[in-house]
């Protein structure tokens, strides 16, 4: 396991030499990232995925949990989850160095109809993101999939090979992973994931909850129990994170200004906007703009 994790490390910062921030890869799925200061915390949705540090920390904040992963560690996320992010150990000695891959989920009913994996019974205290230890296989399998960027001509046939494997070695762990993957498959978690997506479609809109229940085929109060349990967010909430999230974007990259963006995403107040985003980010929406400016922040970066 030392062996596959100093290799691990070794090969990530080749691959991250002479820079910094987060960005995607020619390797599809693929993001890498090097930090070499701790960050503030930023907004960040986190699609299923698997993040794997080599050095220094990165805190995720879910709701009311906060969790570190460190090196040795795996981040595995099996939904869509609004979180909070900062790295919180790096400096120009020793930076923050990570690698992130989205996951192909649609993937794992053949693998659990391949290899005969039993689906477990429901469990409400599987969390959709969990820290996890690192095994040699993984650890071997992300740093083939890391090196494939020096052959791009190659990538498109065998990352979604390596990528298949990652989720084999997942399922075959005996720790949270495994159980995390197979909850995941859940009618429960399925019909979450489809009012998940449905919102991320339409954040700009007037959501009622009876038509989410009614959409998904839950009751009510089996929905929001779910809900959250997946988010750490109530229905609403995730909405106006969603709203937040993206309006701020606009600000940011288009250069709107603040009562615009907050129609765009489906205010009717810019009172009632900067109101919510102060609570969100802590500052009024020109001078968190106006930081992020001066911080040098011209574009969202991607941040794992």
């Amino acid at each position: 396991m030392v062996l596959e994790f100093e290799q691990f490390k070794k090969t990530l910062l080749l691959y991250t030499k002479d820079k910094e921030g987060g960005w995607d890869t020619s390797v599809s799925g693929l993001a890498l990232c090097r930090y070499t200061s701790i960050t503030e915390s930023e907004g960040w949705m986190y699609e299923p995925s698997l993040a794997i540090a080599a050095q220094g920390a990165k805190q995720i904040t879910i709701g009311l949990e906060t969790n570190c992963y460190r090196p040795m560690n795996m981040l595995l996320t099996s939904s869509d989850i609004p979180t909070f992010a900062k790295v919180c150990e790096a400096s120009k000695e020793t930076p923050f160095l990570a690698m992130l891959l989205k996951l192909d989920l649609a993937l794992l009913p053949e693998l659990l109809a391949e290899n005969k994996f039993e689906l477990l019974q429901e469990n409400n205290e599987i969390s959709a993101q969990q820290i996890v230890q690192a095994t040699a296989p993984i650890l071997q399998a992300v740093t083939r999939l890391i090196k494939l960027i020096d052959t791009p001509e190659d990538a498109p046939f065998i990352a979604p090979l390596i990528q298949k494997e990652i989720l084999y070695y997942l399922l075959r762990s005996n720790d949270g992973a495994r159980q995390q993957l197979l909850a995941s498959q859940h009618p429960q978690c399925r019909q979450i994931s489809h009012a998940l997506d449905w919102i991320k479609q339409h954040y700009h809109e007037t959501i009622r909850i009876e038509d989410l229940t009614t959409l998904v085929g839950m009751s009510t109060s089996s929905f929001h129990f779910h809900f959250k349990k997946r988010t750490g967010m109530t229905p609403l909430q995730y909405q106006k994170w969603l709203r937040l999230n993206e309006a701020r974007r606009i600000m940011l990259i288009e250069m709107s200004d603040v009562s615009k963006a907050a129609f765009i995403v489906g205010y009717e107040s810019p009172s009632q906007f900067s109101r919510e985003y102060h609570r969100l980010f802590g500052l009024s929406p020109l001078k968190d703009i106006q930081r992020l400016k001066e911080s040098e922040t011209e574009t969202v970066s991607l941040d794992y």
